[in-house]
């Protein structure tokens, strides 16, 4: 896994890249915050996209799920792999930030859909443009010859910007409540 020292390098030459980096603060001893971005997806009772301003907060009351996104989009490098994990701020307060898809591969980018649930008892007030996860970054043991994007391997995310919601599979039947 890669320290701050390394992170830093890395995103001064480029090599990986988070667009805008808020601020030097947002980098963590091994990880970097993302923030909470202005776009949402509520899927029940109806689907509904909505926009917030930078600020402003969105109620998330108990049991209730949300897709969002992070502020920034991210570039993970061809010999890298990324990882996503809530703040330890909101896992004590029980807000789930990702449900099962926290690994990022080598060759995404794009903004980085969060599947926010409440799993506590009490309504939570996510503010827009707060720090609402982490990424971390290891090293492959070489570069992916097929990275995310390459042709033939079913990147449905690619270039995401906003909540994306899941693409259809053959073999997953959405039933509505």
């Amino acid at each position: 896994m890669l320290c701050d020292r390394t992170i830093r390098k890395l995103l001064d030459s480029g090599k990986i890249g988070v667009d805008p980096l808020p601020t030097d603060e947002c980098i963590q001893p091994a990880s970097i915050d993302l923030r909470l971005g202005e776009w949402f997806i509520s899927p029940w009772p109806q689907r509904l996209r909505f926009k917030l301003p930078a600020g402003e907060g969105v109620d998330v009351r108990p049991g209730e799920c949300l897709l969002a996104s992070t502020a920034e989009t991210v570039r993970v490098p061809r010999d890298l792999i990324a990882r996503v994990e809530g703040k330890s701020t909101f896992g004590r307060l029980f807000l789930q930030v990702h449900s099962t898809a926290g690994f990022i591969d080598p060759g995404f980018e794009g903004q980085i859909t969060l599947e926010l649930s409440n799993q506590g008892r009490s309504h939570l007030n996510l503010i827009v443009g707060a720090p609402i996860c982490q990424i971390s970054f290891e090293w492959l043991d070489g570069p992916a010859d097929r990275p995310y994007g390459s042709a033939g391997i079913n990147s449905h995310y690619q270039h995401q910007y906003g909540p994306t919601e899941a693409s259809r599979l053959p073999s997953v039947e959405v039933i509505p409540l």
